[in-house]
């Protein structure tokens, strides 16, 4: 437990309110594919990824066309932050 709770690079020192400030406003913007057609009723989706500057979050949103028979229900995942994964080398 104590090794996952231990971060990963402590001598790195993070001024979060500077960050706030530099970046308020700025995001990074990715066009996405994800092709679920291996599952039953799969279709290829087209998803849009805002990873936000200023405090490190991302949002995942799927982009729905006019008259495309979805439902309006955009969004993949909320704006939030996304946990670090330990990888073992």
């Amino acid at each position: 437990m104590e090794e996952i709770m231990t971060p990963l690079h402590p001598y790195e020192r993070q001024d979060k309110l500077k960050q706030f400030l530099d970046h308020d406003g700025n995001l990074l913007r990715f066009y996405c594919h994800w092709d679920d057609s291996e599952n039953t009723f799969g279709d290829p989706h087209e998803l849009t990824l805002h990873y936000f500057l200023a405090d490190d979050t991302i949002e995942i949103r799927e982009v729905i066309y006019p008259n495309s028979g979805q439902d309006a229900a955009s969004k993949f995942l909320h704006r939030s932050k996304l946990p670090k994964a330990r990888w073992e080398m």
